[in-house]
């Protein structure tokens, strides 16, 4: 498996921090070539192989030109082996991740068949409030829900063109949106209600389940927990 990840075409959305960021970093280390779009964009890559854009993917506008870059690569290698969803925002979450799943599909099928018949794959994130939801986070917790349902019908819609599809239902992770200084408590009642290990999920983590579903081509049609066993209890 060493360097598997060299030169694959690589679509990564919300890669502006967390955990989409982590998984551009970690992709274009090993030699991926990625394309991502956030509403707000790092500026650390300066890399040839990848390309940051500024986009909202509830806009077909903005999804499209983010793979223009892919199709108009100068070296024909025009195709995607790899889109990665980490877009976080409730509005988002679930007409964002179609939108963006429903274009890419055409380039996600020029990807080369391997001997198995696989060619690409989708990897969508979640979060494990899809289940463990508590008052006020309906909305929020419905669009995970929707991300989750759509896993296995979309993996058998697409297997005829050899897509796999999975999920990651995440846990509680060290990101931006988490570590803000006043959320002291709430860090401390995470890691209470994490069985092992007591504490939160680090980004390369993600990353390392990311990597083991684009390598492991059995892998399709589900929704992998990556949480240490926690289970959001009610509030008291």
């Amino acid at each position: 498996m060493l360097n598997s990840l060299r030169n694959l075409s690589a679509f990564v959305t919300g890669g502006g921090s967390g955990l989409g960021l982590a998984v551009c970093r970690h992709l274009a280390a090993l030699g991926a070539r990625v394309v991502t779009i956030d509403l707000k964009p790092s500026e650390e890559f300066q890399s040839d192989n990848v390309i940051a854009l500024k986009g909202d993917i509830r806009r077909e506008e903005d999804i499209q030109e983010a793979l223009k870059q892919i199709q108009n690569r100068e070296d024909g290698e025009n195709h995607l082996d790899v889109l990665v969803n980490c877009a976080d925002l409730v509005k988002i979450n679930i007409y964002g991740t179609f939108n963006v799943i429903r274009l890419s599909i055409p380039l996600l099928a020029k990807s080369p068949k391997k001997f198995d018949g696989t060619k690409s794959v989708i990897i969508n994130t979640s979060s494990i409030l899809a289940w463990e939801g508590h008052e006020g986070q309906c909305g929020y917790s419905a669009t995970q829900g929707a991300i989750n349902s759509m896993t296995l019908p979309l993996a058998r819609d697409l297997a005829h063109e050899g897509i796999r599809v999975n999920t990651i239902a995440a846990g509680f992770f060290e990101t931006p949106l988490l570590m803000r200084s006043n959320a002291t408590e709430l860090l401390d009642f995470i890691k209470c209600a994490t069985p092992c290990p007591s504490r939160l999920g680090k980004p390369e983590e993600f990353v390392q389940l990311v990597q083991a579903i684009i390598e492991n081509p059995m892998l399709n049609g589900e929704i992998i927990r990556l949480d240490g066993a926690v289970r959001w209890p009610e509030r008291g």
